[in-house]
C-alpha cells in the first residue's frame, strides 16, 4: 500500500441552533482517519459560536451560512465546507465552499 497516498473524506456535523429554531448541519473535508479533527469538540465549538461570537440577527439562511463559513475557514483553513441553514428543518438553502473551485454553489 503506498503510504503517500492522501485520503480525503467528509466528516457530518449536526448543530441544532436553540436560537429562532434554526438548524444546522455542517460538513468539513478531513484528509486523514486518524482525528484529523474530533467530532465532539468540533460540534461543541460550532455551539458556542452562538453563544456570542456570531448572531442570526434575522439573516437570511445564506448570510447565516457565508458568517459561519468564514469563522469555521478561518479555524480550519484550506479544506471544503457545506453548510445548510434551515428555519424549520425543512427550508433553507445548502451552500458549498470548494477550496479547489472557488465556485459557490447554492442548492434550494
Amino acid at each position: 500500500m503506498n503510504k503517500h497516498k492522501q485520503k480525503s473524506a467528509i466528516v457530518f456535523v449536526t448543530q441544532q441552533s436553540v436560537l429562532f429554531g434554526s438548524h444546522f448541519n455542517v460538513s468539513i473535508e478531513v484528509f486523514h482517519n486518524d482525528r484529523d479533527i474530533e467530532f465532539i469538540q468540533f460540534k461543541r465549538w460550532l455551539e458556542s459560536l452562538y453563544q456570542g461570537t456570531l448572531e442570526l440577527n434575522y439573516k437570511s439562511c445564506e448570510m447565516i451560512s457565508d458568517d459561519l463559513y468564514e469563522v469555521i475557514a478561518s479555524r480550519y483553513p484550506g479544506r471544503d465546507i457545506e453548510i445548510t441553514v434551515s428555519e424549520d428543518g425543512e427550508n433553507g438553502a445548502t451552500i458549498r465552499y470548494n477550496t479547489t473551485k472557488p465556485n459557490l454553489n447554492v442548492v434550494i
